[in-house]
């Protein structure tokens, strides 16, 4: 499971997160980290862009009134 930096105190349990790495005061992150970064970041936006379409498209919110009796 991916996670924002936001939640760092949150740990579900038999759940195994991955969230960004954050760089320490006056230290730079190493090119790993940043790679690893890279990788989170990729993958979460893809689940967000697919969460901003069912909320673009009311897929949610709305009642399907489109059933036969």
């Amino acid at each position: 499971m991916f996670k924002d930096t936001e939640f760092q105190d949150y740990e579900p349990d038999n759940i195994q997160t991955y969230q960004p790495k954050k760089k320490l005061q006056e230290q730079e992150l190493t090119p790993a980290d940043k790679a690893e970064n890279t990788m989170v970041s990729r993958m979460r936006i893809v689940v967000e862009h697919a969460l901003a379409g069912v909320k673009h498209c009311h897929i949610v919110q709305d009642v399907f009134r489109n059933t036969k009796a």
